[in-house]
């Protein structure tokens, strides 16, 4: 595999190695995508600056990502 291939297109030729389901294949890229999403998004701040930016806006610093605030 090279390593210029992108991440999702890598786990989608190894899922196809193993001989996954297509809709197995669409479901665990869904799920890496959201994960991708969520640990870059700018709401929710690495945890090496989080204390940083705790003590500058207060204890709503990092609020939750909408889909798991809604659960």
């Amino acid at each position: 595999m090279e390593s210029k291939t992108k991440l999702l297109d890598q786990m989608r030729h190894v899922l196809r190695l193993k001989h996954m389901s297509i809709r197995t294949e669409k479901a665990y890229v869904q799920w890496a995508k959201r994960f991708i999403l969520f640990h870059h998004s700018p709401s929710c701040p690495s945890p090496a600056t989080r204390p940083v930016r705790a003590l500058r806006r207060g204890p709503a610093a990092c609020r939750l990502h909408p889909v798991l605030a809604s659960r």
